[in-house]
């Protein structure tokens, strides 16, 4: 059947992965939480709340973005961003929101995992979330869907992208767990893991005095 309708003259890109972050790097990410994460890089850096991890038991994630931006309701794109996995890697999927159908299920994941795939954020749904959970793969999303759409438009693969209201670039660091997403833009990550690394042993003290001289600050500013 011929194509209907207008015929778009911008051809999708699909480029390369980007290159692997330095073991000692990923190394204090994967040390390090979402909240800590997101105190070093502030709101714009992290992921609507509604993306979050699509079982209780799934495990936190950290890696490199191969990213993917999906036309809704087509995950054709999805598998060419899952053959570009590397050890480390964490597959971002731009789908716009879309829950009416799953970017993938279980068997689809497993030929990146064994590549080294370390996790999976989809602004949009997935499949099989159970299985997928018994396997302890990080899997991070808005929802879960059973239908499994078309597979006919490219899509783009290893370019920016928009995920959970967040610019993600190709070799991004991204971190989830169960309080949520943060993305570390790639020209950041070596200064953001070292405040991480060198933080965490002071963390609690620290907190502990930010949150006593918020609440002096407030009283100062408010109290009778």
């Amino acid at each position: 059947m011929p194509q209907l309708g207008h015929r778009a003259i911008v051809a999708p890109r699909v480029l390369d992965a980007p290159d692997p972050l330095p073991d000692d790097v990923l190394s204090a990410y994967r040390a390090s939480n979402s909240c800590a994460v997101s105190d070093q890089v502030g709101r714009l850096w992290t992921m609507d709340p509604a993306i979050g991890p699509l079982h209780p038991s799934m495990p936190p994630l950290a890696g490199v973005a191969i990213t993917v931006k999906a036309p809704p309701g087509d995950n054709w794109a999805v598998y060419g961003g899952l053959a570009r996995a590397f050890p480390g890697s964490v597959l971002v999927v731009d789908w716009r929101g879309y829950t009416a159908g799953c970017g993938g299920g279980e068997k689809a994941l497993l030929p990146a995992v064994a590549n080294g795939l370390s996790g999976l954020v989809i602004d949009g749904a997935w499949r099989d979330i159970d299985d997928v959970a018994a396997r302890s793969f990080p899997l991070f999303g808005r929802g879960r869907s059973p239908f499994s759409p078309a597979k006919r438009d490219a899509g783009e693969v290893c370019v920016p992208v928009a995920c959970g209201g967040v610019v993600v670039e190709p070799g991004d660091v991204v971190v989830g767990d169960a309080d949520g997403v943060a993305v570390v833009p790639r020209r950041h990550a070596l200064e953001v893991a070292e405040v991480l690394a060198a933080s965490r042993e002071t963390a609690d003290a620290h907190d502990e005095d930010m949150v006593a001289r918020i609440g002096a600050a407030f009283d100062q500013e408010h109290g009778n």
